[in-house]
């Protein structure tokens, strides 16, 4: 298996403004790395972002890409399960559509993984300190993050939109992490935690990016319970395998 040898695995819902920029930086990358694949998945999208992914497939017919849409919205957790079924890669990178890491990161993820025997390599971002840190969003993140502290105290990140994983390890749990939203992040890692698969966590550089799909005034709420159904779960041995 050659280093550069993934799948990047990109779910996106309404994305049309953020990722054509995010396109074009993975065009850039993908000329120069012939191992990668992309694999794009439309959550039910009401804009354009399928079309503006069919664009893309066609202006570089050179590069292995891979475009599917779910026919309703029907979460994050989904659309990356539907992708890594249709990744064919070894590897494979779950991927944000705004790009916030940048994907040159990906080379030293890679390094680690080799390095470590990891299964999974997961980013952690940078504290946000200052008047970032009191930002709406930010303060959603620490209060979630001290929430998925409960079930998965040493894990620092669970959201970061950047995993590079054993697609081989983590297909077959797949079967038992019926989480479809944004807290999917957190039970494939309880589910990998619970079934003996190694996590090493690697810094990395990240910039918000606005225009997320998460709604301040819902969201919350609904992935507070959804944690608190993971956690429900896992204590009754339902992500063992």
């Amino acid at each position: 298996m050659t280093p550069d040898t993934c799948s990047i695995i990109i779910p996106a819902y309404n994305e049309s403004r953020r990722l054509p920029g995010t396109l074009r930086q993975l065009a850039a990358t993908m000329d120069n790395q012939p191992g990668l694949e992309l694999v794009l998945v439309d959550d039910g999208s009401r804009d354009n972002t399928f079309a503006l992914m069919h664009a893309f497939k066609a202006q570089h017919p050179h590069l292995a890409i891979h475009i599917d849409t779910l026919p309703r919205r029907r979460g994050k957790g989904a659309a990356l399960k539907h992708g890594l079924l249709l990744a064919s890669r070894p590897n494979s990178l779950l991927y944000d559509a705004d790009g916030a890491v940048p994907i040159d990161q990906l080379a030293p993820f890679l390094a680690a993984q080799r390095t470590h025997g990891a299964d999974l390599v997961i980013a952690t971002r940078p504290v946000c300190t200052g008047w970032q840190g009191l930002s709406p969003r930010a303060l959603l993140r620490q209060g979630f993050h001290g929430l998925t502290r409960l079930g998965l105290p040493d894990i620092a990140d669970t959201q970061c939109g950047f995993k590079l994983l054993r697609r081989d390890r983590l297909l077959p749990l797949l079967e038992v992490i019926d989480t479809d939203g944004f807290c999917f992040d957190v039970a494939m890692l309880v589910a990998a935690r619970h079934n003996g698969l190694t996590i090493l966590q690697h810094p990395v550089q990240w910039c918000h990016q606005p225009g997320s799909s998460v709604r301040l005034w819902r969201d919350p709420w609904l992935m507070g319970a959804e944690l608190a159904r993971i956690y429900w779960q896992a204590a009754a041995g339902h992500y063992r395998r």
